[in-house]
């Protein structure tokens, strides 16, 4: 499917579903490409009490962005990955998600001690990882199963 095609279709369908939940909102559709040149759909959706489409946590966004995900997938005929962002939700989350790191790291130098952080889903412990990973007093390791998930950062050792 051409791209001026799938952005046509994945603003129907956003449309669609925007519609239905009835928020006052807009969606910006576009096609991007990752850092290992992937193509994706990102859609960002701006308006005034939107809370409900993010959920805790981001919960009932990612759910949202995997519905779009499938239902672009399906009208395409092959795997479109979709980033759904509401109200600058992602960014904001990026930037707790790091902060959130680099207080654990601070904690971890101080006390020589490892530091367990809460429960993340994989996408927000690859940013953690990430933030990490050039750092040369710290170690990162993902623990736990299913929804329990979660990061743990140890020193390093001599």
């Amino acid at each position: 499917m051409k791209d001026k095609d799938l952005i046509k279709k994945a603003e129907e369908i956003v449309s669609k579903v925007l519609k239905a939940l009835e928020p006052e909102a807009s969606a910006k559709v576009t096609i991007e490409t990752d850092e290992d040149e992937k193509k994706f759909i990102k859609v960002v959706v701006e308006g005034e009490n939107l809370g409900f489409l993010i959920g805790y946590r981001g919960g009932t966004l990612n759910a949202l962005q995997m519905i779009f995900s499938q239902i672009i997938s399906n009208q395409a005929g092959e795997h479109i990955s979709v980033l759904l962002d509401i109200n600058n939700y992602r960014e904001r989350r990026d930037d707790y998600l790091k902060s959130l790191a680099g207080r654990a790291v601070e904690e971890v130098k101080e006390n020589s001690q490892k530091v367990a952080l809460p429960p993340l889903t994989a996408f927000e412990r690859r940013i953690i990882h990430l933030t990490l990973q050039d750092d040369k007093d710290v170690r990162t390791e993902s623990e736990g199963e299913g929804s329990d998930r979660h990061i743990v950062i140890f020193p390093k050792k001599e």
